[in-house]
């Protein structure tokens, strides 16, 4: 007696699963799931929109002229996707970044440096060399002048201030950059690169 064929058994037809003949229509049936599957979801749709308002506020900001109030608003959306987007815009290369500004854009470079997903860790690492380049030398001025017994300049307490806070950012994330520096991909390259300017310029052994 003939086997049975497992497909058989399982009630499957295989030729059902081969091209048609003639490259037939496609079934309706199929047509509407094909339109499902591409057709954008509710949420998608609501992420997306959610995004591009993000984005219009912070354009409004940077219209304006005020980078300060544009980089608090970055910061209070917390939001990774809008961050990566602004920083491919190359805006930080445009804007008249200063000491203040760089404070109130570390910690979300910070939060964006701990993300899982590559693109994003690759933005914070382009942003934050971009800070070290701009700032670590005055930073690490302004700590041998502290440590120089040299007396009090009143009128740069507020700077100096600013330099220790920003040290102590690039202090807390080298952990992570070592843990970048240590795998592969296209992060590993910068986060090497940037370990060794902030040992360099900011004096960190």
């Amino acid at each position: 007696a003939r086997g049975l064929d497992p497909s058989e058994a399982r009630g499957l037809d295989p030729s059902a699963f081969l091209p048609r003949a003639g490259g037939g229509p496609v079934p309706r049936d199929e047509e509407a799931l094909l339109s499902a599957l591409l057709a954008p979801s509710p949420l998608q749709v609501s992420c997306l929109s959610a995004r591009l308002t993000a984005l219009r506020a912070l354009g409004c900001y940077h219209a304006a002229g005020d980078f300060k109030a544009m980089l608090q608003h970055l910061a209070r959306l917390g939001d990774a996707s809008v961050t990566v987007d602004v920083l491919r815009t190359g805006t930080l290369r445009r804007v008249p970044l200063d000491l203040e500004g760089a404070l109130l854009l570390l910690p979300t470079l910070t939060q964006l440096l701990a993300s899982s997903h590559e693109e994003h860790a690759e933005a914070s690492l382009d942003a934050l060399s971009l800070v070290l380049s701009s700032f670590g030398s005055v930073v690490a001025a302004a700590r041998s002048a502290a440590t120089g017994g040299v007396g009090v300049d009143l009128s740069g307490e507020a700077r100096a201030r600013r330099c220790h806070e920003c040290y102590d950012h690039f202090d807390a994330i080298r952990p992570r950059l070592r843990e970048l520096a240590a795998g592969d991909g296209a992060t590993q390259r910068r986060a090497v690169d940037l370990l060794q300017g902030i040992g360099l310029v900011m004096g960190m052994a």
